[in-house]
């Protein structure tokens, strides 16, 4: 689990996606996502965070480019959940 934001954090990427609808998720989501959807889809362990902030659908599409691992695509198109 990854509980990265607070209200102020949130505010703070509703300003961001303000300036850009493609922004306003956590800066850090795809280098976390990437340190851990390889050994995370292996070991059947779901990832559940917050970093989605004011654009959830976003931070999606920025996790299906990280991921999943190969040989793991059975996921796709049901939002990465096994």
């Amino acid at each position: 689990m990854f509980e990265c934001l607070a209200e102020r954090t949130v505010a703070l990427a509703q300003l961001d996606r303000l300036r850009d609808p493609e922004a306003g998720y956590n800066e850090w989501l795809a280098d976390r996502m990437d340190a851990v959807l390889e050994s995370c889809a292996r070991d059947g362990v779901r990832i559940i965070t917050n970093m989605g902030a004011a654009n959830p659908v976003a931070a999606a599409r920025v996790v299906a480019e990280v991921g999943p691992p190969e040989g793991n695509r059975e996921s796709e198109g049901r939002g990465g959940h096994r």
